[in-house]
């Protein structure tokens, strides 16, 4: 299995966007929904402008997931600052199970040293056992349980918090 991770920009939008709505339910029963502005290329233009200037500034770093010439997921690192990050992902429907996540995480950890990170931080709904996984294999560490904090589908669901330090 051979996965591209790509950062992002202009040349991947509707690559992206045709990811964001051929998986749209699928998130939205999994991960949770996008805001409804998503579903509309513009104001999702718009978003993905407000990111690439974030990027600019060094506050986030994100890439898309390629296998061959299809889009299969997006893969970030959010809240750099004092060497520090917080990992998040979604992979399509279509390549879950495949050890995709657990590839793109591995590829995401090395890019993030090249970036002098030394703790990346994940968060997991407490019921995304796919999710725990692949941060199992990735060696990140369970920190804690944070209770009743996000609702996915009109159900309160615990936040398992995970962390990696990376030492060289």
């Amino acid at each position: 299995m051979n996965i591209t991770v790509v950062p992002l920009s202009e040349k991947v939008y509707q690559d992206l966007f045709s990811f964001e709505q051929y998986n749209w339910d699928y998130f939205a029963q999994t991960v949770g929904a996008r805001p409804d502005t998503y579903r509309y290329y513009e104001s999702f233009l718009c978003a993905q402008e407000d990111l690439l200037q974030e990027q600019a500034n060094g506050d986030i770093a994100f890439f898309v997931i390629y296998q061959q010439d299809k889009l299969i997921g997006r893969i970030n690192l959010r809240d750099i600052r004092d060497n520090n990050a917080s990992l998040g992902y979604r992979i399509c429907q279509s390549a879950v199970g495949k050890g995709i996540a657990t590839l793109a995480v591995k590829k995401i950890i090395d890019i993030a040293i090249q970036m002098g990170i030394k703790r990346i931080n994940a968060v997991v709904l407490e019921t995304n056992y796919s999710s725990e996984k692949v941060l199992r294999k990735n060696e990140f560490e369970y920190s804690h349980t944070e209770d009743g904090d996000k609702s996915l589908n009109a159900t309160i669901i615990n936040l398992k918090h995970f962390y990696k330090l990376i030492t060289l």
